[in-house]
C-alpha cells in the first residue's frame, strides 16, 4: 500500500516538474529570440554600418521566425493539457497527446535553431 502511494507522489511531482521544465524552456525561447530582434531593432542605425542589409534582414527574420515557433510551440501545450484531461476522463482516445507533445517540441527545436542560424548568419557578416 505504502509503494503504491509513493508511486503515485512520484507521478504526481514528475508531471509538475516536468510543467516547470516547459515552462522555462518556452520563457528562454522567448528571451532569446524577442531579445534578439529587439535588440537589433534598437541598435539598427548602428547595425546597418556593419552588416549588410540582406543578411540583418534575413537575421531579424529568423528571430521573428523563432519567436512564433515558441508561441506555437506553448499553444501546443495548451492542447496537450486539454488532450491529457480529455483523456483522463475517457473523452479522447488514449494516446493523442503524444503526437501533440512531439510537434510542441519540434516547434521549440526550430525555435533554438531560427536562434542560432540568426545569430551565426549576422556574426559571419560583420564587417569593421
Amino acid at each position: 500500500m505504502a509503494d503504491a502511494e509513493f508511486d503515485r507522489q512520484h507521478k504526481i511531482e514528475t508531471y509538475k516538474s516536468m510543467i516547470s521544465i516547459s515552462v522555462e524552456a518556452f520563457k528562454y525561447l522567448a528571451l532569446l529570440n524577442g531579445g534578439a530582434a529587439a535588440g537589433m531593432l534598437a541598435g539598427a542605425d548602428k547595425l546597418v554600418k556593419i552588416l549588410p542589409l540582406c543578411p540583418l534582414r534575413f537575421t531579424l527574420a529568423c528571430f521573428v521566425v523563432g519567436l512564433l515557433a515558441d508561441g506555437l510551440a506553448l499553444f501546443l501545450s495548451y492542447w496537450t493539457q486539454s488532450s491529457l484531461f480529455n483523456e483522463s476522463f475517457n473523452r479522447a482516445p488514449t494516446g493523442r497527446h503524444i503526437t501533440i507533445v512531439k510537434a510542441a517540441v519540434a516547434l521549440c527545436l526550430l525555435s533554438l535553431l531560427a536562434f542560432c542560424i540568426g545569430a551565426l548568419v549576422a556574426a559571419m557578416n560583420i564587417h569593421a
